[in-house]
């Protein structure tokens, strides 16, 4: 609003210091201006001309500024430890997380306390960073595509992965989207495997697809970050990673960070 202001008013300075060269010109030997004349006209254009110089400078940074990068999306660790309850004999083991307050990699649990302990899961996650001075809105992560390595057909669906921490049956902030501070970070849970178990689960924030287990084996992922500048309200570039996911049959989880020619992957 501001900018469009000083934009009109420089407009308006230079317009008027151009129309009176021109009036001057065209009136020639004629023309007996009075004392404030000259002096007027100078002022509107030694103020007009830098007033739009100014505004076309900082639109130019403006412009640049939104086609930086906004977000960054990099691996960031896991945790091993021992909190799940035994399934009932029969029973397919498949981890409902429940998030707690570690940064690099979190656990989940079992709801089922009729069971002893038995058996320790991995969690891994990723940590997405706002790379701006300017907080940022509706930052989603989805996972784009998921297939195992070397193959081309997708193993799972492209959909929004679930923040830690938004443990409700809704996952409002996964499926909206959340804010992240100027400069801040926050974590994103990619997938949980119980150690004796041969199979994994993506977590995703839809429960049913997050109930949909792989079995063990090595994975390439393409996710995606979005969001937008909340100050301007413009949406940010959205921001490409991929890793290769290797999931041991009788262990845990291994993520490496790739690129996504590596991984066979294009940016749509």
């Amino acid at each position: 609003m501001r900018r469009d202001v000083a934009l009109a008013l420089g407009s308006l300075l230079v317009g008027g210091f151009l129309g009176a060269i021109i009036s001057v010109g065209a009136a020639g030997k004629t023309f007996a201006p009075a004392p404030w004349f000259w002096p007027l006209v100078w002022v509107c254009g030694g103020l007009g001309a830098p007033l739009i110089l100014a505004v076309m400078s900082s639109s130019l940074r403006e412009s640049r500024y939104h086609k930086s990068p906004g977000l960054a999306i990099e691996f960031a660790g896991s945790e091993r430890r021992m909190p799940f309850a035994s399934q009932p004999p029969g029973e397919e083991m498949r981890p409902e997380s429940v998030s707690t307050t570690s940064s690099s990699g979190v656990v989940g649990y079992w709801v089922n306390p009729s069971h002893p302990a038995r058996a320790d899961a991995e969690i891994v996650r990723l940590r997405v960073h706002n790379l701006r001075n300017r907080p940022l809105g509706g930052v989603q992560v989805r996972l784009e595509e998921i297939r195992r390595h070397g193959e081309t057909v997708a193993a799972h669906h492209r959909d929004w992965l679930k923040w830690m921490h938004d443990d409700s049956n809704e996952h409002p902030r996964s499926i909206a989207g959340r804010s992240l501070v100027p400069k801040g970070e926050e974590y994103m849970d990619l997938a949980t495997k119980v150690y004796d178990s041969a199979i994994f689960t993506v977590e995703y924030a839809v429960k049913h697809l997050r109930e949909a287990s792989l079995p063990a084996g090595s994975y390439c992922l393409h996710v995606v970050g979005l969001g937008k500048d909340e100050q301007s309200g413009q949406r940010i570039p959205d921001c490409h990673a991929a890793f290769q996911l290797n999931v041991k049959e009788h262990g845990g989880l291994d993520v490496i960070p790739k690129t996504l020619d590596e991984c066979g992957f294009r940016a749509s």
